[in-house]
């Protein structure tokens, strides 16, 4: 389990913005429940722009992989990968996508979407720890400031800390 909390600092920089096909995935195991493991919490210690380094989210991917216990973050990046929408959102050769209305679709009946969480000092997003997700590019002129906090349930923190068991 990675740190409860931590800052979110990316440097401008970067020429052009485009949704990145890697880095993608979760701070924490998926238990294969249909229930939330807990939440993340984003919080804005600077304005955030669009372009400007926001975390961006697959809205959607909570309800996806429910039933398939215990998964790694690798593992669920490696089976979502079957699917076309993420095999899209994955694929290296993918044409640099300038709008996030072009990586809308579903799989099965579950709706899915990319956001870029921006927002303003003081906004908070509430996240499922199950959202798939990733950093972006800054190609604003400011430093991206958050700060994040991750609220696991206290019976997947103790989940997590017994032995994976044998299957």
């Amino acid at each position: 389990m990675p740190p409860g909390q931590q800052i979110l600092f990316t440097l401008p920089g970067e020429q052009s913005w485009a949704v990145p096909h890697d880095v993608w995935h979760l701070d924490l195991p998926r238990c294969g429940e249909q229930k939330s493991p807990g939440l993340q919490v984003f919080t804005f210690i600077e304005d955030v722009e669009p372009s400007g380094g926001a975390t961006l989210v697959v809205g959607g991917s909570h309800r996806l992989l429910n039933d398939c216990g215990r998964l790694p973050s690798k593992k669920v990046k490696q089976l979502l990968s079957r699917e076309q929408y993420f095999k899209t959102l994955f694929d290296p050769s993918r044409p640099a996508t300038g709008t996030l209305d072009e990586l809308t679709g579903s799989v099965a009946d579950i709706e899915l979407k990319v956001i870029e969480l921006c927002g303003k000092v003081g906004d908070v997003y509430l996240m499922d720890l199950r959202v798939l997700h990733t950093p972006a590019p800054n190609a604003a002129n400011n430093a991206r400031m958050m700060l994040t906090c991750r609220l696991p349930r206290p019976d997947v923190l103790e989940e997590f800390a017994q032995p994976k068991k044998a299957s």
